[in-house]
């Protein structure tokens, strides 16, 4: 939240968590920010997320799709929360279709309630909800993915 609300020099940086734990400790986190007016932390779900259509320019997954209940009804709500032309990033530590990760990320999703993807299929779901331009890339040695998709 800080680094992101460090670049935007207009605007406001939201952050929303499904957890009311994590949302006070981000806040507590974030009180400096959130003091100034630069940042808004709310407690929700990304299947229903509580703002209107086209409010952001930009949305961005950090670490989180792996929880989300249903990949293909929360990219819907992110689509609809962008604004025309907006962008929605992905950033995981995980995708599966790496041999050499195979075994880690099978212990992963054994030990939690998590999902992890094949970056085709996060490449499908997108397109299937209306985003285009759709960029993935893998940093195959370390088993990370970027995706990037346009409204």
């Amino acid at each position: 939240m800080a680094s992101l609300a460090g670049q935007a020099f207009r605007g406001k940086v939201y952050g929303i968590d499904h957890s009311p734990d994590c949302v006070r400790w981000a806040a507590e986190y974030n009180r400096h920010l959130i003091d100034s007016g630069r940042v808004e932390i709310v407690h929700g779900s990304v299947e229903n997320l509580p703002f209107r259509e086209e409010s952001f320019h930009l949305v961005v997954a950090v670490e989180t799709i792996y929880f989300w209940p249903t990949l293909l009804q929360s990219f819907k709500e992110v689509h609809r929360v962008l604004k025309s032309d907006g962008c929605f990033l992905i950033i995981n530590e995980m995708y599966l279709g790496e041999e050499a990760f195979e075994e880690r990320n099978k212990k992963c999703m054994a030990g939690e309630e998590m999902t992890i993807y094949f970056p085709g299929q996060i490449e499908q779901m997108m397109k299937e909800v209306g985003f285009k331009n759709i960029y993935i890339d893998l940093i195959e040695g370390k088993n990370w993915l970027r995706c990037l998709g346009r409204k």
